[in-house]
């Protein structure tokens, strides 16, 4: 991941911080001083319409991954039962303890969850 912000966001320190695993898609961010806060309002502008991404070429978004994920309108309380009710110790059993097994499985396992409680 990188993070775009260069400016100090409160004072002389950059606080507020906004990552992407796309750099490029990032084609400016503002920092501004704001009334409602202590810390400067962070604008982050993209290269891309994000409503309409076909239009400009961009490759659609996997409708089976995080990206997809609609989180306005999810169920979090939903959600945050089920992933407490997993058993991560048997999944990292079932893993052999195997980390990088362990840790694939616990993503697959999120995003499956995610997806269920976010239509």
């Amino acid at each position: 991941l990188t993070q775009v912000v260069a400016v100090p966001t409160r004072g002389d320190n950059i606080l507020d911080l906004v990552f992407t695993n796309v750099p490029r898609y990032v084609t400016e961010v503002k920092v501004t001083p704001t009334t409602l806060s202590d810390h400067n309002l962070v604008q982050v502008q993209l290269g891309f319409n994000m409503i309409n991404p076909a239009s400009q070429g961009i490759t659609p978004t996997d409708p089976h991954s995080f990206r997809a994920v609609n989180y306005h309108n999810a169920n979090f309380d939903s959600l945050s039962s089920e992933l407490s009710e997993v058993d991560w110790i048997a999944l990292w059993a079932l893993c052999e303890e195997d980390l990088d097994s362990f840790l694939e499985l616990l993503r697959l396992t999120v995003l499956q969850l995610t997806l269920k409680h976010s239509p």
